[in-house]
């Protein structure tokens, strides 16, 4: 991924990353448990994105806020790990399967609370408050997804979108609103800001559901995890409308449960045949077009070569 993006982009988050590992406490677990979370990097998008709609006009605090986005984006990962039962987060085991789900609760905590110290020290009340609705918003879509998770009405693609945006989309677009807030008070520009963080996050998401299906991939995580898991997602959801009964039936008696690769392989071919892949990648297409166009017109006021990387990446990438 260093490849794709500026040297100054790349060069912003390595000093991120030094933030990251600043101010842990003394207290060997915690030390422990920060070091282990924080040793292997993450792709570090929604700082990236931060810090793009940051840059310029002399914009104070932008490696500050940055590094808060990453902090409150590792503490929902270490969270969802834990009500997922995870095994693997970025390559390596889940901190709930090296100590145990308490301490995934309580690092997960630490790490929140790290966070909003750092937000009440930027002294923006305009961007502390939109932060923890971001975040009540993100906990919120967990809690939506546990109700289709438990569902017995057929699931929508509505309330599949409705999940993506909370989960995910919904940070990207606090990452881009409230960098765009360090550099302007304009109102265009901060809404356009929104859209695009808005987009690119639902893309990531819906992009993130299509790789769950893939038989081969590099995602560093287990492959069909979110149907083994018993979680409707959207190309699943899609797939559904348009199988016969007795693909159904097939589905259904493999959702939630341990598959072989032969499972696997005919779940995938039933997700093409019934263009489920198709139907998903068509409204991922939508996103990135979307997300294009509010590009188009940042254009005049911003450099805007890493928000198209940005774009590129979330839709074509393999991990």
């Amino acid at each position: 991924m260093n490849n794709l993006f500026s040297n100054k982009s790349l060069s912003e988050l390595d000093k991120v990353s030094s933030f990251l590992k600043m101010d842990v406490s003394t207290e060997k677990i915690i030390k422990s448990l920060y070091k282990y979370i924080f040793t292997k990097d993450g792709k570090k998008l929604r700082p990236l994105v931060n810090l793009l709609f940051s840059r310029g006009y002399g914009a104070k605090n932008r490696l500050e806020l940055a590094t808060i986005i990453e902090l409150l984006h590792v503490a929902t990962l270490v969270h969802d790990d834990v009500v997922d039962k995870a095994f693997l987060r970025r390559g390596k085991q889940a901190v709930n399967k090296v100590w145990s789900n308490s301490h995934s609760v309580l690092i997960g905590d630490y790490i929140y609370s790290k966070a909003f110290i750092k937000m009440v020290a930027l002294k923006r009340l305009d961007i502390l408050k939109e932060l923890s609705n971001a975040t009540n918003d993100i906990a919120k879509g967990e809690l939506l997804q546990l109700t289709l998770f438990n569902s017995r009405d057929v699931v929508t693609k509505q309330q599949c979108l409705k999940v993506a945006y909370y989960k995910t989309g919904r940070l990207f677009e606090a990452s881009a609103l409230t960098g765009a807030m360090l550099r302007s008070s304009h109102k265009n520009f901060l809404a356009l800001s929104s859209k695009f963080g808005k987009d690119l996050g639902i893309a990531f998401q819906i992009k993130d559901d299509l790789l769950d299906f893939k038989i081969q991939s590099k995602s560093g995580k287990e492959q069909f995890k979110d149907f083994v898991e018993g979680k409707y997602t959207l190309p699943l959801v899609l797939a559904l409308q348009k199988t016969s009964l007795i693909e159904k039936k097939f589905l259904n008696s493999k959702f939630g449960k341990k598959l072989s690769k032969a499972d696997k392989e005919k779940i995938y071919d039933i997700m093409d045949s019934s263009k489920g892949i198709s139907s998903c990648e068509n409204i991922l297409n939508g996103y990135v077009a979307s997300a294009q166009e509010v590009v188009s017109k940042l254009e005049k006021s911003m450099d805007c070569n890493d928000l198209n990387q940005l774009i590129s990446y979330s839709s074509l990438r393999t991990i």
